[in-house]
């Protein structure tokens, strides 16, 4: 395999050098050697391609992708390849920098996270599969460019967006849509979304099924990472509007073709294997105790389960997929839906929970490694946790563990709690609203914990909160909007980053920080909250800037009792007044460059 220096896809010269490493690369991509053989790159985009293939050892394609930023200010973005990346150089305003950092991951794939602005570009080849893609901060807007061809971000992922919405007021449609490749729940710009009772249950030939309904005139909406196959109604009376990628299309044209595997109602095709390539899979459909690693599924509904714990796991080794199922309580205080506990001086690792509806429990999921020697890799993905007496999610003394695409509502206290965590936790694009107190919570977290990409909203007393000597949390890319109390608040943490949100409408201040020390508020948006847009009190050494706030009741930037801090090149406007307000008891800051005009 060849490692391509300067994108063909832009013209010019391309130097192809030594195989890609394999091994021992800690960036994602190879070391090039030192003597790297060059050849004129065509100026089209497929005969590049062709004759780059020709370099190669291996038989998979080689892509150019180019991600110019638009307008004024930075893009930041991340993506994922199934595959190889290299960082490429074209001119002085395209190409990569060390800003750009490739990482490969466990799974083998390569996560690049990279940065540019104004009108200014990066360039990667690629060999292999684009599998996700996202702006993660920044004002400008970006454009994406796959072998000289512009296209827009599903296009780039081979994503399809099917919307299922009802016609007639009162009544309702039920119905399949059959897939092939991850489905998501999303809301389009006609405010579509789908809801946590359609479910998805993954067929055993890799294809996936949703099972949903809706009515009086309101709809579904989800996105496809792949190819929608078919479409049946299964029941209502509703007449139905069917769109695909934004157009209306005959849901008689969705149909079904020749050879397709009948469905016999069990979310499977036909046989009784529910393991991939021969694997074993244990199916459960009960109350159990899990205490022998391997993968189980959960074949059917668990309802009012009067248990401690319902599904309780003693060892790592495990997955978990619910297959869409529901695992309900009795709103028993003290009570676990899923419960993951470490033994006592033992290492854990790798446990990974999907597909599953936890309701009516105290705690919905509980991840305790308390007692052990180390807690690290338990993933929750596509879980709902709902209508817990207490907290949703709850991640006790675990590190490097990930909360993935969760549906987080209507919890007596906190949607997602990590406390007393190590290093490295992630929760991400997930969405986490209506709980009794906070949303998200990190208590006493370990350095490297992101909190990014979510949706919070309409949470008791706030947001999303930090506290008690946290390190080096990233709170960034998430919208939170409409809690009461503070959109986001910090206290008594060290180096946490607040960049690239959309903090409106809360009831209190957008962003609060109290006995925060180098610190960092940059690139938020911070509007129509109900007394400061942001708030430093005993604050040092921290930087805020590059925000902008406007509308909010109070100042838009309050500094109390606060030293050493930096607040410039911010829009602050509209607010109340002053806009920046300074108080006496605070000292040696510098408020500078800040517009106070919209």
């Amino acid at each position: 395999m060849v490692i391509i220096v300067a994108s063909a896809v832009f013209g010019g010269t391309v130097a192809a050098v030594g195989p890609f490493a394999t091994a021992g690369t800690t960036d994602g991509a190879a070391e090039p050697s030192t003597a790297p053989a060059t050849f004129t790159a065509p100026a089209d985009a497929q005969a590049a391609g062709q004759q780059l293939a020709q370099t190669t050892q291996r038989p998979r394609s080689i892509d150019f992708l180019r991600v110019r930023s638009i307008g004024d200010g930075e893009y930041a973005y991340r993506f994922r390849v199934r595959g190889y990346v290299q960082k490429t150089r074209v001119n002085d305003g395209i190409k990569s920098e060390s800003n750009d950092v490739l990482r490969r991951n466990d799974d083998g794939t390569v996560t690049v996270t990279g940065t540019t602005g104004n009108g200014l570009s990066d360039a990667y080849v690629v060999v292999g599969e684009i599998v996700s893609f996202r702006k993660i901060r920044g004002h400008a807007d970006g454009e994406l460019t796959l072998n000289g061809l512009e296209l827009t971000r599903d296009e780039l992922l081979n994503t399809e967006t099917v919307e299922v919405v009802s016609r007639d007021e009162g009544e309702e449609v039920r119905y399949e849509i059959r897939v092939r490749g991850p489905v998501e729940r999303v809301e389009t710009e006609e405010a579509v979304a789908g809801d946590d009772d359609d479910r998805i249950v993954r067929n055993d030939d890799g294809t996936r099924t949703i099972r949903g309904v809706t009515g009086d005139q309101t709809g579904d909406a989800f996105r496809v990472r792949g190819e929608v196959l078919s479409f049946e109604r299964t029941g209502g009376d509703s007449r139905l509007t069917l769109r695909l990628n934004g157009l209306e299309v005959d849901p008689e044209t969705l149909g079904a073709g020749p050879g397709e595997p009948p469905d016999d109602g069990d979310g499977d095709n036909g046989d009784d294997d529910d393991g991939d390539d021969g694997d074993v899979v244990t199916r459960i459909d009960d109350c159990t105790v899990i205490d022998e690693p391997g993968s189980y599924v959960l074949t059917g509904n668990v309802r009012n389960a009067d248990e401690d714990a319902c599904i309780e796991v003693t060892v790592d080794g495990v997955t978990i997929d619910g297959d869409g199922h529901g695992i309900d309580g009795v709103d028993s205080d003290g009570s676990v839906g899923i419960a993951i506990v470490a033994p006592e001086d033992e290492r854990f690792e790798s446990v990974t929970v999907t597909d599953v509806v936890v309701t009516d429990w105290g705690t919905g999921i509980d991840v305790d490694g308390g007692e052990a020697t180390t807690l690290r890799d338990v993933t929750l993905r596509d879980v709902v946790s709902r209508s817990n007496v207490d907290t949703g999610i709850h991640l006790v003394d675990a590190a490097e563990s990930r909360v993935d695409g969760a549906r987080v509502r209507d919890n007596g206290l906190t949607g997602i709690l990590l406390e007393d965590s190590g290093l490295g936790n992630v929760v991400t694009g997930s969405t986490v609203g209506d709980n009794g107190a906070y949303g998200i919570v990190v208590f006493d977290g370990g350095r490297g914990t992101e909190v990014r990409d979510n949706t919070v909203r309409r949470n008791g007393r706030g947001g999303i909160a930090t506290s008690n000597g946290e390190t080096g949390t990233e709170i960034s890319g998430n919208v939170v909007t409409l809690n009461d109390g503070n959109g986001i608040s910090l206290s008594d943490s060290d180096a946490p980053e607040v960049r690239g949100n959309r903090i409106t409408g809360n009831d209190a201040s957008g962003v609060s920080l109290a006995d925060v020390r180098e610190g960092s508020v940059a690139e938020n948006r911070v509007a129509g909250n109900g007394v400061y847009g942001i708030s430093l009190r005993f604050v040092r050494t921290t930087n805020v800037s590059e925000n902008v706030v406007r509308g909010n009741s109070d100042s838009g930037i309050s500094v109390e009792r606060s030293r050493e801090n930096t607040v410039t090149r911010n829009v602050v406007c509209e607010n109340g007044e002053p806009q920046i307000s300074v108080g006496a008891e605070s000292s040696d800051n510098e408020i500078a460059d800040n517009r106070l005009t919209c």
